[in-house]
């Protein structure tokens, strides 16, 4: 499923399984290939400060809008 705002800019990608590499920001994708080698990104979304994705095992990681890590979202 996509989310699209007002301007047409995707801000919402939603899975059943992983979502294709080239829809996910480089530094983000780096970034779980690094820290959670087994899973996969299957959400993706743009808030207005930060960008949120959700792995397979529906943990919730919290980015910047630049694509660095902030925390992780309970």
């Amino acid at each position: 499923n996509l989310e699209f705002n007002r301007k047409s800019k995707i801000i919402e990608i939603k899975g059943l399984s992983a979502l294709p590499n080239t829809v996910i920001p480089k530094k983000i994708k780096s970034y779980v290939e690094t820290n959670y080698p087994t899973m996969a990104i299957t959400d993706w979304q743009l808030e207005k400060k930060h960008q949120n994705i959700e792995l397979d095992n529906q943990l919730t990681i919290e980015f910047t809008l630049q694509g660095d890590y902030l925390r992780i979202d309970d």
